[in-house]
This record gives structure tokens, C-alpha cells and sequence, in this order.
């Protein structure tokens, strides 16, 4: 009698487990599902879909260049510093580098990122500091009046 009624614990205790796994499996699911849809929508929101994987990158960098928009039209500071940590980063004279620099130093070494120039000419259009000295295309450190000379050294377009 006392094994029966343990054995009946233990199958219930199994059951009981079994029954929190299909529910924690199912909420999973769920959970996913929920968030597929979440991205899904943004996706529709700003007129793509997952299935298309053509231009991905270029369509990142539009979407990264709205970005920059978006945020400057929120108030961001155009003019905030990053610290870079890379090695021998500390040999710079400056471990900073900005968002004018970075824009600038991208399209010197890429000029086929047309967005980089756009960010440039939208952080100028927003007061970016034009003297401030910080890392553009690491290991560089110059103002982006250097870079953007850069640039116009390579023949790049638009420069």
C-alpha cells in the first residue's frame, strides 16, 4: 500500500512536470512568435521585408544614415565624443573621435558608402564641430577638414 501510494507521487510529480515543460515549450513559442511578428512590423513600418535579402547592406546604410536624421532631429548631440579602445589606442594623442570624423573617414576609405557623405553634410548641416581633432579612420587622428582633404587627395566622388 505505502509503494503504491508512492509510486502514485511519483507519476503525479512526473506528470506535474511533464505538464510545466509543454506549458514553458509552449510559452517559448509564443514568445517567439510575438516577437517575429514585432519585427515583422517594423520591417513593414519602414518598407521591407525579411524574405529580401538584395542591397541588404545598402539598405542598412540607409537605414543607418535615417538614423543619424532621426536622432538629430531628437536633439543629439552632434558634437559627443566616443573613446576609442582598440589596441595601441592609448599611443594616440586623442582617444576620441566624433561623428563628423567617423562620417568623413568612412567615406574617404569607402567612398562607395554614399551614406557616409550624407551623415557628413547632415552633421555639418547640424552644427558638427569642423576642428574637432579625434580619431576618423583609426588609426588617424585629425580634424575632418584633414579627412574630408583626404577625399578630395583620392578623387573621390563628390569631394
Amino acid at each position: 500500500e505505502e509503494i503504491s501510494w508512492m509510486s502514485r507521487m511519483i507519476q503525479s510529480a512526473a506528470d506535474t512536470a511533464a505538464g510545466i515543460g509543454e506549458d514553458f515549450a509552449s510559452l517559448q513559442k509564443n514568445i517567439a512568435d510575438a516577437a517575429a511578428d514585432v519585427v515583422n512590423a517594423a520591417a513593414a513600418a519602414v518598407g521591407t521585408t525579411l524574405d529580401s535579402h538584395d542591397d541588404r547592406e545598402r539598405r542598412a546604410r540607409t537605414d543607418a544614415l535615417e538614423l543619424v536624421k532621426a536622432l538629430i532631429a531628437c536633439g543629439a548631440d552632434v558634437n559627443a565624443p566616443m573613446e576609442i579602445r582598440k589596441p595601441h589606442a592609448e599611443d594616440l594623442i586623442t582617444r576620441n573621435a566624433y561623428p563628423l570624423g567617423i562620417a568623413l573617414g568612412v567615406y574617404a576609405e569607402k567612398p562607395e558608402i554614399t551614406e557616409a557623405l550624407a551623415a557628413a553634410v547632415k552633421l555639418l548641416d547640424s552644427g558638427a564641430d569642423v576642428n574637432a581633432v579625434g580619431v576618423a579612420n583609426y588609426p588617424v587622428v585629425a580634424p575632418p577638414l584633414h579627412v574630408a582633404c583626404v577625399a578630395v587627395h583620392k578623387n573621390l566622388p563628390l569631394s
